[in-house]
């Protein structure tokens, strides 16, 4: 499978490049997918940020990366689910499943070799409905 970082649909910047900030489904669905060994990163990261909207972000193979540099946020008023699968790796500062109270937000991590690493807080439930799940 050969390298790749997809972004489809409700993607912020757009069109989207990396760089300071990324929203995966700021208003309306919006993925992204990264595999094969891709890789890409974010100073913050919203997957599913405003009350309606849906974002899905998915980073599998070994040696597919996203780097977030300070706050990632999964549900953040809206619906946001974060799969790590298959040898896939995630890194944040802070990290946030369902930090507001309207967001609701899953973070699934499987596969051999599948990280997800926060170098400070990792709040799940905080405010929403949030779930974490290591398979």
């Amino acid at each position: 499978m050969a390298q790749s970082v997809t972004p489809q649909g409700n993607v912020v910047p757009n069109p989207w490049v990396p760089g300071d900030l990324l929203i995966i489904g700021e208003t309306a669905f919006g993925s992204l997918t990264i595999e094969g060994g891709g890789a890409t990163a974010s100073n913050s990261a919203y997957i599913g940020d405003m009350a309606g909207a849906e974002g899905i972000v998915t980073v599998t193979g070994a040696g597919s990366q996203l780097g977030v540099g300070s706050y990632l946020a999964v549900g953040a008023s809206g619906e946001g689910h974060l799969t790590i699968a298959d040898g896939g790796i995630v890194t944040s500062y802070v990290a946030s499943v369902a930090g507001e109270p309207d967001g609701t937000g899953t973070l699934t991590v499987s596969g051999t070799g599948s990280r997800f690493e926060v170098g400070h807080w990792l709040f799940v439930g905080d405010f929403g409905e949030g779930h974490m799940i290591v398979e």
